[in-house]
């Protein structure tokens, strides 16, 4: 019935601009499809949801739960000013540097737009925030939402496939526990070298590489927790690397005391394997596969 009426409404169009066409060799334009890629964009609120959150709450499990937080960001200071050091010297310099400040602002959301195609819409959004408890009562349960990351800066052409290659290639999941910025007078303490790093950064840990090919059945790709000799492998990344938000499906596993104790606040850190989900929405579909 939509078909059929389509094709009406399409001919009766064409044939009005037939008519009212002062030259038959001028060609109409015509109705084209929207930009299922639409590449998405990160939006953030002007000032912070917090201007000083503690590094001990972002640190602590009843907090952000980013338990790598001040080794993660000493990574990043090194690596950010000195980009051709291989992993074992990022570590050993990472071991000498001192963080001035015990506090930093944070955000608990990002927005993701296309002002080109959408305006001003919010089209996608990640949330990171802890609990919020009054009394003894939790009146808001924690968040902290998994995303996909592109691995390294100026790879977001890879959200443009080649031939025989998955869209996804170049990208990793990661879950956000911690959206924040460097304080503007502790800049030039830690980047001497006078070049600033972006304005927002995000704490994320990760899962493992995409396989070549999804699940043959279900039709999605399998990833699991990646872990280090420390414990759950996290990076600190500038927000502009995170494209959107995914959704994953736990992998349902045959002991049943286990699976009985998952629920949504705490089956991203028990579960341990996951299915992608590709059919979140037509967005998610179009560009992962």
């Amino acid at each position: 019935m939509h078909h059929s009426n389509y094709i009406a409404w399409r001919t009766q169009t064409a044939q009005a601009v037939s008519t009212t066409l002062p030259d038959p060799h001028l060609t109409p334009s015509y109705w084209e499809p929207p930009d299922m890629a639409c590449t998405l964009f990160p939006k953030m609120t002007r000032h912070p949801t917090h201007k000083s959150v503690p590094l001990a709450d972002i640190i602590s499990s009843d907090g952000y739960g980013a338990t790598d937080f001040e080794a993660a960001l000493s990574r990043f200071i090194v690596q950010f000013q000195n980009p051709k050091l291989t992993h074992r010297q990022v570590e050993s310099a990472s071991c000498d540097v001192h963080l001035p400040f015990y506090s930093l602002p944070v955000f608990h959301k990002i927005k993701f737009w296309n002002e080109a195609a959408h305006g001003n819409t919010t089209l996608d959004s990640i949330h990171a925030y802890p609990a919020q408890i009054k009394g003894d009562e939790i009146t808001r349960p924690s968040r902290f939402d998994t995303a996909l990351v592109f691995l390294q800066q100026g790879s977001a052409n890879a959200a443009t496939p080649k031939a025989n290659q998955p869209s996804i290639s170049g990208m990793c999941i990661g879950q956000v526990r911690v959206i924040f910025s460097i304080p503007e007078n502790q800049i030039k303490t830690l980047f001497p070298s006078g070049h600033a790093p972006p304005h927002h950064l995000a704490y994320i840990e990760w899962f493992s590489r995409f396989s070549a090919h999804p699940d043959p059945n279900l039709k999605m790709y399998k990833v699991s927790r990646s872990f280090s000799n420390v414990g759950q492998l996290a990076s600190i990344i500038p927000v502009s690397l995170i494209q959107h938000s995914v959704h994953l499906f736990p992998k349902w596993g045959q002991n049943s005391d286990i699976i009985c104790s998952w629920t949504s606040d705490n089956v991203l850190e028990e579960c341990q394997v996951f299915y992608l989900n590709s059919f979140k929405d037509r967005h998610t579909y179009y560009n992962v596969y």
